[in-house]
């Protein structure tokens, strides 16, 4: 599966949105820049990161703008509902689980190069922290790295909603 055209760059408008809504709000980064205007390219990616597993899932995708309380998405099976945090990663295998992510998250990582991403599979956020320690691979908060035998096959929330 890949994003189309249309969608890398509806996806891309929002993840644009996001970055400078964040510079005009003065929220700074989690981790440093390694590189100058590195949090644009991390939020238009990881928005088309977003789409590709709502499209994947057969969900809707709200795209929203800075909403940090909020899921990236939400699973719906009768009264039943699943929080969704969407990590990408273009070069790690681990999935990130943020300190901040609730225990009931389920984090899915994604991979890949825009529009052929790869969804590595997801985790639950307590089971993560329960089972990895928290480290810092650059400067900035702490959180816990999933490594892929940890990692659930993204199968398994597919057919979960159906």
């Amino acid at each position: 599966m890949r994003l189309e055209q249309f969608e890398c760059q509806f996806a891309g408008l929002v993840g644009l949105h996001r970055q400078i809504e964040s510079i005009f709000s003065n929220r700074k980064p989690q981790f440093p820049e390694q590189f100058p205007n590195q949090m644009f390219a991390t939020h238009v990616v990881g928005a088309m990161a977003e789409l590709y597993v709502a499209k994947y899932l057969g969900v809707e995708w709200e795209g929203h703008i800075n909403h940090f309380s909020q899921p990236d998405l939400v699973l719906k099976k009768g009264t039943k509902r699943a929080w969704i945090e969407v990590r990408y990663t273009p070069k790690r295998s681990d999935i990130k689980v943020k300190s901040s992510d609730p225990d009931h998250a389920i984090i899915v990582g994604v991979t890949g190069e825009v529009p052929d991403f790869r969804i590595m599979g997801y985790v639950r956020a307590s089971t993560v922290r329960d089972s990895y320690p928290a480290t810092s691979p650059a400067p900035g908060k702490p959180a816990c790295f999933a490594p892929p035998e940890a990692h659930a096959p993204i199968e398994r929330l597919k057919e979960w909603l159906q």
